[in-house]
């Protein structure tokens, strides 16, 4: 755990906080679009991916 942590840290060491927060949300609202409309464990970890990547690849 202490070493998922970590590896998180650096990994967002450059980013804003604002940033950080939109990732969350973009995740955390797809996750429950997902689970509201009874979507598969496939494409939840999909829609949350890609979802990530594109915030990701938004913010560099």
């Amino acid at each position: 755990m202490n070493t998922l942590k970590t590896f998180v840290k650096k990994e967002l060491s450059g980013w804003k906080a604002w940033e950080v927060i939109r990732l969350i949300a973009a995740c955390s609202v797809i996750t429950g679009v997902s689970i509201y409309l009874n979507d598969t464990v496939m494409g939840i970890i999909s829609s949350t991916t890609g979802v990530a990547c594109v915030v990701c690849a938004a913010t560099a």
